[in-house]
């Protein structure tokens, strides 16, 4: 064989290697890409029902909370009457009180002189 068909050949074969490494390394780099999709799907979709689930509780949460300030709102506005009423029935019996006193004054003002 002569020389220039050699280096040819050799040429040529380093080239068809060159082209063979090059589709490994695309194909193995391919595979590692979609790996890292389906890995990073797979984590989106985990961290999507954590944050459903963590949303679905706190709304759960608030909506207790709601309940329970409606009811104690209620029942202040409830106390605040009562003792309202108590006020006005302590204002009545005072008034009541003050008139009965008065009433045993005179009575009392007017045995006094004999």
């Amino acid at each position: 064989m002569e020389p220039h068909t050699i280096t040819s050949l050799l040429t040529l074969s380093s080239i068809l290697i060159g082209f063979g490494v090059q589709i490994y390394r695309e194909n193995r780099n391919r595979r590692w890409d979609i790996e890292d999709r389906r890995q990073v799907a797979e984590k989106l979709e985990r961290d999507r029902l954590l944050v459903h689930s963590a949303a679905k509780e706190l709304k759960t949460m608030i909506s207790e909370n709601t309940k329970i300030s409606t009811d104690a709102f209620h029942e202040a506005n409830t106390v605040n009457i009562k003792l309202e009423k108590l006020g006005l029935q302590h204002n009545e019996q005072g008034a009541e009180q003050t008139a009965a006193v008065k009433k045993l004054s005179e009575i009392l003002n007017k045995r006094e002189p004999q």
